[in-house]
């Protein structure tokens, strides 16, 4: 679903500004293509901590490089 929903994205959506509410209620903004970057930039934080919590409970999560 990941792919193809960033196949989908094209210059024009990247180029728009995101306007929002944090969850203090402050009003927020800033273009789109920076929360994508987040998005994909975030995963591999949440993928350690997976690793980590395996290791923890005894298993081997197995090679977690991308270039094997």
């Amino acid at each position: 679903m990941i792919v193809d929903w960033a196949e989908a994205l094209t210059d024009e959506l990247l180029a728009k500004t995101m306007r929002y509410s944090n969850s203090q209620g402050h009003p927020r903004e800033h273009p789109v293509w920076l929360a994508v970057a987040h998005l994909f930039n975030h995963q591999p934080h949440h993928r350690g901590q997976i690793t980590t919590l395996l290791h923890q409970l005894g298993h081997d999560p197995g090679a977690t490089d991308c270039f094997v």
